[in-house]
C-alpha cells in the first residue's frame, strides 16, 4: 500500500504539471485572428478605428487588455458613448460601439441616411427612425460620412430650422440647396423658399402668414414663397418656372 502511495504521488504531480503546461501553451497559442467593429449593431466602423484595432492581430485572446483600446478609441472619436468587447474562442474578438443619441436625421443626394447628434457626429441610421430629416440637395457641399462632424454653423443652422418649423403646426419636407438656401415642401405642395442663416425669423413670418392669410383669396394659385427678402414674395407656378430659368 505505501508503495502504491509513492508512486501515486508523483504520477499525479506530473500530470498537474503537464495540465498546468498545456494551460499556458494553450493561452499563449490562442491569438486574435479575426476581428470585428461595429457601431449601433449595424453599421461598420470607419476605416481610422478599423485600422486602429487591426494592431490587436496576433495578441494573445486571455492577457490582452482589448478595454484599454476600445477607451482609447472612446476618447478620440467624440460621437461614441460606449464599448462592449466580445471575444469568441479560439480567436475572435468583437467591438460593439454605441453612439450618442441622435437629434436629426441627414439624407444626401445618394439617398443614404445618416443620423446626427447634439455635437454633429454622423453615424448611419437604422430605418423606421422617427427623427425630424434633413436632406441635402446635390449642389450642397457637404459630403456625409460615418463619425465625421457637420461644420459648427451648418450644424447650428440645421437645429435652429428644425426648431423653428415646429411653430408650422403642419408636416414639411426640409431640404438644403446650399448653405444660404434652403427650401420647405408643405402639405398642401406649396413650395418655401428661405436663407438658413435667419430661419427664425424668416420661419416666424411663413407661421404668421399661414395663420392668418388665405391663399384662396388671390386669383390665380400660388406654388412658391420666398421669404428671403424684407417682404414676402409669392410666385405663380409660371412665375417660379422664370426665376429658376433666369
Amino acid at each position: 500500500m505505501k508503495f502504491v502511495r509513492l508512486l501515486v504521488f508523483p504520477l499525479s504531480l506530473c500530470g498537474m504539471v503537464a495540465l498546468t503546461l498545456l494551460v499556458l501553451h494553450l493561452t499563449h497559442a490562442l491569438t486574435v485572428k479575426h476581428l470585428s467593429c461595429q457601431i449601433n449593431i449595424t453599421t461598420p466602423c470607419p476605416d481610422y478605428i478599423a485600422e486602429e484595432l487591426q494592431s490587436l492581430t496576433g495578441k494573445s485572446i486571455f492577457f490582452t487588455q482589448f478595454s484599454d483600446k476600445g477607451n482609447k478609441i472612446l476618447q478620440h472619436a467624440a460621437f461614441l458613448s460606449r464599448v462592449e468587447i466580445t471575444k469568441a474562442l479560439p480567436d475572435s474578438v468583437k467591438f460593439s460601439f454605441s453612439s450618442l443619441p441622435a437629434i436629426y436625421l441627414l439624407k444626401d443626394a445618394a439617398h443614404l441616411t445618416w443620423q446626427v447628434d447634439q455635437a454633429g457626429y454622423m453615424t448611419t441610421a437604422a430605418t423606421g427612425n422617427a427623427l425630424p430629416a434633413v436632406e441635402l440637395a446635390a449642389a450642397y457641399p457637404l459630403r456625409p460620412a460615418t463619425g465625421e462632424k457637420i461644420p459648427a454653423d451648418e450644424h447650428q443652422h440645421i437645429i435652429q430650422t428644425l426648431d423653428s418649423l415646429k411653430s408650422l403646426r403642419q408636416s414639411a419636407e426640409l431640404q438644403f440647396i446650399i448653405p444660404a438656401e434652403a427650401e420647405l415642401v408643405l402639405a398642401d405642395q406649396k413650395k418655401v423658399v428661405f436663407d438658413p442663416n435667419h430661419a427664425a425669423e424668416q420661419l416666424t413670418k411663413l407661421s404668421y402668414m399661414l395663420e392668418h392669410f388665405s391663399f384662396q383669396s388671390l386669383k390665380q394659385p400660388i406654388a412658391e414663397v420666398d421669404l428671403r427678402f424684407s417682404q414676402i414674395i409669392l410666385r405663380t407656378a409660371s412665375a417660379s418656372a422664370m426665376v429658376k430659368a433666369q
